[in-house]
């Protein structure tokens, strides 16, 4: 899935999920990586710079460090800043599918061990998910894990 995803012109990356991070930690480095490849389009910049002031907003309030490097960016108030991981992670996800739409691209991401992110995060993911498909924005996400993850899934069902 990944190859087709890169042959399509996706913009890809692969995270595993490790048993001691939580969601915000595993997807704000990866969707910071997005964000830079998207503004990398020439004339195509706007979104994605609205994808690393959400990003920036995003990582203040779930206290995610990226690295030592800045955004440059100022944070987007009111966007992805509520430290409610349920609304801030759907202001994050449509935010990079609106930049991948506006490039004229896509974005898949591919999560690997999703047994280990806790219930709520999973449940705010398939939300997040599910808002992206209903504005019919080019995002997908592939998540892989041990047998447990289905059951896992419990109430996070959408």
């Amino acid at each position: 899935m990944y190859k087709i995803a890169e042959q399509a012109g996706y913009q890809t990356v692969l995270i595993e999920s490790p048993e001691e991070k939580t969601l915000a930690e595993l997807l704000a480095p990866s969707l910071r990586q997005i964000a830079l490849k998207l503004d990398l389009i020439e004339g195509k910049k706007e979104k994605s710079r609205k994808v690393m002031s959400a990003l920036r907003s995003f990582a203040s309030a779930f206290k995610v460090n990226i690295g030592d490097r800045g955004f440059g960016v100022e944070p987007s108030h009111g966007t992805a800043d509520s430290g409610v991981i349920d609304r801030d992670l759907i202001d994050l996800l449509v935010a990079v599918g609106e930049a991948a739409a506006e490039a004229k691209g896509g974005v898949a991401l591919f999560i690997d061990e999703l047994q280990y992110v806790e219930e709520r995060e999973l449940g705010a993911l398939i939300a997040g998910i599910h808002r992206v498909g209903q504005l019919n924005l080019p995002l997908v996400v592939f998540g892989a894990g041990l047998p447990q993850f289905a059951g896992h899934t419990g109430k996070a069902r959408s």
